[in-house]
């Protein structure tokens, strides 16, 4: 009994939910920003202009001159994102206007502070399920309680989720990185007995996955890599029999869930599906994907470099489970060259690769079964490469106190403003003058 409670899925994910509560009431963030602004006002626009006023086209920003303040006007197309976020936003939202309407000192209009303090506690309830979650998807794959709770604590303080779950945690990354651990648990129990109720649950959970970010489409597939993972040939068979029938109820649940969207298109657009982002678009013949991993502006491997670790979990995983990780590693490929082929290859102003935080549930595997590999015979070596590993995740927690602190810039780093910058705590001369901006209208056209 004490050993089933000790490996508990809910220890990782509950120490986690405590961090951040901690550290959200300690950081006091809207005491300093806005809260809903840059992307999150394109997301917030559908509360405050459907929700609130009713009115589709009426949109949210804030003020140039005081960014604390919140202004809304008429927009004439419809909103540049799309609304999964916005839905949900909502638990937050309901209890926050609960409290502004009981209280006499807010204004109950979805903009006053409570709202702003609830966006930031909102996402606390969908990372503590996506961690629950994956703990049993990561465990069932390396069976190695310590390397799981190490991987997941690893996903999180080692990479930029950190950062947008506990400062920027309005974005997206971390409903999309708890959506998407959700989905691969829903996988791996389908494939163990599928069913019409695993299938319903499957289609609205890649429902919201669409819906939040179309993109992460992509990713989907990974959920058949469950497939490969030590099952027999009968029961390979058995799932491929089921497969097309149950992959209509999916895709069902998954328009049902995109209704509300477009719905939202036919009334502003007078069209029921609406590509909103203009002249914005992929070069599918130019990925930046060494940019996007290595770079100094924004390399994922760069800024959190304790993802290096997945490299040897993935050649474990290549031995145990070569199906398994074929699927895996074509998905994070694909992933990969996706995301870099969308012409702000950087994702304007940000921390890290903060699009990649998406894909985070499938590298926690590989960075379990490294840490296996790691704690499986301690020499002196592997001694040394635990220390390693742990510096790098170390690393990853100052950058972003240097990101927080203006120590590191949101678009227009260099290899020269990195090192000038490296570990310190206070600004060194000569470090505006090595930032380098990126030239957005030529990098819309192709030139990146």
């Amino acid at each position: 009994m004490l050993e089933k409670l000790r490996h508990h899925p809910a220890w990782p994910a509950s120490l986690i939910a405590v961090f951040l509560i901690v550290y959200i009431t300690y950081d006091r963030r809207w005491t300093y920003s806005p809260i809903i602004e840059w992307d999150v006002c394109n997301y917030y626009s559908y509360i405050k202009g459907v929700l609130f006023e009713g009115d589709p086209y009426l949109r949210v920003w804030n003020v140039d001159s005081n960014r604390m303040e919140i202004f809304t006007y008429k927009g004439e197309k419809s909103e540049k994102m799309t609304g999964g976020l916005a839905f949900l936003y909502l638990p937050g939202i309901i209890v926050s206007h609960i409290f502004a309407s009981i209280s006499n000192d807010f204004s109950p209009d979805g903009l006053s502070l409570p709202y702003r303090i609830g966006l930031q506690y909102n996402v606390l309830i969908y990372l503590w399920i996506g961690f629950f979650v994956l703990y049993k998807v990561v465990f069932r794959l390396v069976k190695n309680h310590l390397a799981t709770f190490l991987s997941l604590l690893t996903v999180f303080f080692g990479t930029n989720l950190f950062y947008y779950a506990a400062v920027e945690n309005a974005m997206s990354h971390a409903y999309t990185f708890s959506l998407f651990s959700l989905w691969l648990y829903l996988s791996m129990k389908w494939i163990d007995r599928p069913s019409q109720k695993l299938s319903v649950a499957m289609g609205l959970i890649a429902g919201l996955i669409i819906w939040v970010r179309p993109v992460n489409l992509v990713l989907l597939p990974a959920g058949l890599g469950f497939l490969f993972a030590n099952q027999g040939p009968k029961k390979v068979s058995m799932v491929m029999r089921k497969l097309p029938m149950h992959s209509m109820v999916v895709v069902l649940m998954v328009i049902i869930v995109l209704i509300p969207q477009m719905y939202y298109w036919y009334t502003t657009e007078g069209r029921l599906l609406v590509y909103s982002y203009g002249e914005e678009k992929f070069f599918f013949n130019d990925p930046k994907i060494i940019d996007g991993l290595l770079s100094w502006r924004k390399g994922w491997l760069v800024y959190s470099p304790a993802l290096v670790a997945v490299i040897p979990g993935f050649t474990w995983l290549w031995h145990r489970y070569p199906g398994a990780s074929l699927v895996f590693s074509t998905v994070v490929l694909s992933f990969l060259y996706i995301t870099f082929s969308w012409w702000c290859w950087w994702y304007g102003g940000g921390y890290s690769q903060r699009s990649l935080i998406d894909m985070l549930p499938l590298l926690a595997v590989p960075m379990a079964a490294t840490w296996y590999l790691l704690f499986r015979f301690i020499t002196p070596i592997r001694l040394g490469l635990i220390f390693v590993l742990l510096a790098l995740i170390s690393l990853n927690v100052f950058h972003i106190w240097q990101y927080k602190n203006y120590l590191i810039h949101f678009d227009s780093n260099t290899r020269k403003s990195y090192w000038l910058h490296f570990l310190k705590t206070q600004h060194v001369h000569g470090w505006w003058e090595a930032l380098e901006a990126p030239d957005y209208e030529a990098a819309m056209k192709g030139h990146r």
